[in-house]
């Protein structure tokens, strides 16, 4: 039987070992703090209306007058 040690006592690695052992998994829950950003603030990475497609309007008036 092995003789019980106080944590205080035991080295670091053992130390380690035995509290990652008793740590639990989040199963896919992020524990961070979401921030919610602020609406009425300007921002620049925000992409702006017709931006994503900008050939399509002008793909549709070229076959328009062209027809």
């Amino acid at each position: 039987m092995k003789k019980w040690i106080p944590m205080e006592k035991r080295s670091k690695k053992e130390q380690k070992a035995y509290y990652s052992a008793q740590r639990g998994s989040w199963n896919g829950v992020i524990p961070v703090t979401k921030l919610i950003p602020n609406k009425k603030a300007y921002n620049r990475k925000k992409k702006l209306r017709g931006e994503d497609i900008p050939n399509a309007v002008f793909s549709f008036v070229c076959v328009a007058f062209l027809c």
